[in-house]
């Protein structure tokens, strides 16, 4: 199997990248091309937001839980088994994250 290389950054538009490439993008980031992780946090941003929304039901904290997952996955990326669904690993980050935040919240206002 060859070794894809990384394509120019020139490309703005994720749907270049399909996303069955996820697994991919995690690779150059994982080999110091980290500016690549950046097509995944726009590509995933939209939808995770509506998650945390939906478990915190509050708009300002859904952007900031979705900002530190990914400041997560990001420190942690090196833990993503290749051959496993990129958006099935961050999904279950953004979830626990925002359950943290939840409880958290509680604990202080208990």
């Amino acid at each position: 199997m060859s070794a894809i290389t990384a394509p120019a950054l020139e490309q703005p538009s994720l749907r270049i990248i399909p996303l069955h490439e996820d697994e991919q993008l995690v690779q150059w980031t994982l080999d110091g091309e980290v500016e690549y992780f950046g097509y995944l946090v726009r590509r995933y941003t939209p939808s995770f937001q509506r998650v945390a929304k939906r478990i915190l039901k509050n708009e300002q904290d859904a952007q900031d839980i979705v900002q530190t997952a990914f400041f997560h996955m990001f420190r942690k990326l090196y833990t993503f088994q290749a051959g496993s669904n990129f958006r099935s690993w961050a999904y279950r980050i953004v979830v626990n994250t925002s359950l943290m935040h939840l409880r958290k919240y509680r604990n202080r206002h208990a």
